[in-house]
Order: C-alpha cells, then sequence, then structure tokens
C-alpha cells in the first residue's frame, strides 16, 4: 500500500519535478499524496518499534516490565476517566458562569484549555493573562489541586501496589513466554539440523 502511494512514484512516473531533484516528492501529480503517505509513514515507524518490543524477551527483566505494563493499564484507564469525568464537570461550570477569558469561554474550548491545563501545556504567562477574575482563578486551582495532587498521587498509590502484588507473577509469566519462543523457534528447524545438533552433543556417549 505504501508502494502505491509513493509521491517519489507519482513523481517519477509523471517526470514533473518541478525544478527539484530526481528522487523528490514535491510534483503536482503526488500533492494530494504527502499527506496521506506521511501518515502511513507514521504508522509503520511505530508498529515496527512495537514489533521490537517482542525482544525483550532476552532479558527476564525487561520481559517481565513490559508484561506488567500490560497488566497495570487498567489502573491509567482509570485514572484517564477521572480526570475525563473532572474535566467535564468543570468545563461545563467555567462555560457558564460569566468571565472575560476566551480560552474558557464555551464547553469545547474550556474542555480543551482544561486538558492543556492537566499536561501542564499551559505557561504562566498564559495563567497571568487570565486577569484578575477571582472565581475563575479560584475554580482552576481548585481544579489543579485535584487533578495534579489527589489524582496523581493515587495513580502513583495504585501502580506501586498493583505492580508490587503482581511483579512474581509476571517474572514467571516471562520465564513462561521465553519457553514458548524457544520451542516456537525449534519448530522450524528441520529434522535434518536437528539430528545433527544432537549428535553434536554426544549426550548418549559415556
Amino acid at each position: 500500500l505504501m508502494c502505491v502511494l509513493d509521491p517519489i512514484l507519482w513523481c517519477l512516473s509523471a517526470g514533473d519535478f518541478q525544478g527539484e531533484a530526481l528522487f523528490t516528492q514535491k510534483c503536482s501529480r503526488a500533492s494530494g499524496l504527502r499527506d496521506v503517505y506521511s501518515v502511513f509513514s507514521m504508522l509503520t515507524s511505530l508498529f515496527y518499534w512495537l514489533i521490537l518490543s517482542s525482544l525483550s524477551g532476552l532479558s527476564m527483566r525487561v520481559s517481565a516490565y513490559c508484561l506488567l505494563c500490560g497488566q497495570v493499564i487498567g489502573e491509567l484507564g482509570l485514572f484517564l476517566v477521572s480526570m475525563a469525568f473532572l474535566i467535564l464537570v468543570f468545563a461545563s461550570s467555567l462555560s457558564a458562569l460569566e468571565h472575560g477569558s476566551w480560552a474558557f469561554s464555551g464547553l469545547p474550548r474550556a474542555a480543551l484549555s482544561l486538558w492543556e491545563l492537566s499536561l501542564g501545556m499551559i505557561s504562566s504567562k498564559q495563567l497571568h493573562s487570565l486577569g484578575d477574575d477571582f472565581t475563575l482563578l479560584l475554580a482552576l486551582s481548585i481544579f489543579a489541586t485535584v487533578v495534579l495532587i489527589f489524582l496523581l498521587s493515587l495513580l502513583v498509590a495504585q501502580l506501586n501496589q498493583a505492580s508490587d502484588r503482581r511483579y512474581d507473577e509476571m517474572l514467571g509469566f516471562a520465564r513462561l513466554h521465553r519457553c514458548d519462543s524457544v520451542v516456537a523457534l525449534v519448530e522450524t528447524i528441520s529434522k535434518k539440523k536437528w539430528n545433527t545438533f544432537q549428535d553434536s552433543l554426544h549426550v548418549w556417549e559415556r
């Protein structure tokens, strides 16, 4: 699919280089394909690194850590659901409040601004630009305290408790995963090579 959508091939077939080099993506025929191709390139790079994560089986600790991340992902999901609920609550309240801040006017814009506040993407200069609206600043302070202190601390405590409880189990699963990988690799070896390998060990000789 990426070969079909490759802008370089489309430019080569058209012979339209627009003063660029031979292998260029900038031509009129491929102008509508560059964005689509860039999305597929991003997904391909992402899947490539995800496939490389299977090499974690070479180390017991790394493999156990990867399996543990999959086990505690539910705790992170609960944190995100709670934060989304709080963002919806405060965004609805701030959109109903009479204030002069454009960033918190309307439910979608207020929700986006609260999400940016949760991620620390709002600078101190942007917060100072809110003016002297005490009610707005008080609501934002309460939101930041609940999300950044209470919910985040609760998430850390949950992850710590879950990892302590499940790490030994994941270490056992990591050993089983390595055994499964070894068995799958042995099944791909031909019988002749396997017999040669057994003979080279001389296990039947005393």
